[in-house]
């Protein structure tokens, strides 16, 4: 079996699991030689140095873990997540959709954009955001969004499902990830988000266009 994966700590458990279990010799001196040869190498290693291409492997429910030269796969922590498919995304959607709905109505009531009639006894009420209504409206979802993802992990909506959205190392996006993943929103949200669904369906990590461009991931931890 190759053990060169294999952290020093994991390889330390197994030899003394397979002792344990009364393996074969064979299989413990295997996993002593490999032992014995990080330890060699560590002492001919300068110090700080970090070889080329190394790597580790996980054990399953323990977290990331940092390999035999000293660095962490960036990876793990989003692999473990759960990445969040198009139902629970639309049922965020339609949580921070109510937050516009009322900003929509607070711009057109400034605006002069309510209506209101009376007609046989049944009364109506409407508003309408048009020209430079319509573009501070656009303007201030756009801030919601990149300012409640960058700063909360997520907008109300995906908060109060559980989900955050995270970079590839499973962290708080930055800035510049949620500028970009939301200025796509204009692409993935045509048709009734048909084109965003259709790409999350098509991902394997559940990302819509703006996820993939940023490099994000929407996640339930």
């Amino acid at each position: 079996m190759d053990y060169t994966h294999w952290t020093m700590d994991e390889l330390d458990r197994l030899r003394g699991m397979l002792a344990a279990e009364g393996a074969g010799a064979d299989e413990i001196d295997a996993v002593t030689r490999e032992i014995r040869r990080r330890d060699s190498a560590a002492h001919l290693r300068p110090e700080g140095f970090a070889g080329a291409g190394s790597t580790h492997r996980t054990i399953p429910g323990e977290g990331a873990v940092v390999d035999g030269y000293g660095e962490t796969n960036k990876r793990h922590r989003i692999a473990e997540m759960e990445h969040v498919g198009v139902a629970l995304r639309f049922v965020a959607l339609l949580i921070d959709g109510a937050v516009f709905f009322v900003l929509g109505f607070v711009i057109a009531l400034m605006s002069g954009g309510t209506s209101s009639a009376s007609t046989d006894g049944t009364h109506t009420a409407g508003f309408h955001l048009g020209g430079g209504s319509f573009l501070v409206w656009s303007l201030i979802s756009l801030a919601y969004y990149i300012s409640c993802e960058t700063l909360l992990g997520g907008t109300p909506g995906k908060l109060a499902l559980g989900l955050r959205v995270v970079d590839e190392e499973g962290s708080p996006i930055k800035w510049g990830a949620s500028v970009v993943r939301n200025l796509l929103r204009i692409v993935d949200g045509l048709f009734f988000y048909l084109i965003g669904a259709v790409a999350v369906w098509s991902s394997p990590a559940r990302q819509r266009l703006g996820d993939r461009a940023a490099h994000t991931y929407v996640v339930r931890p």
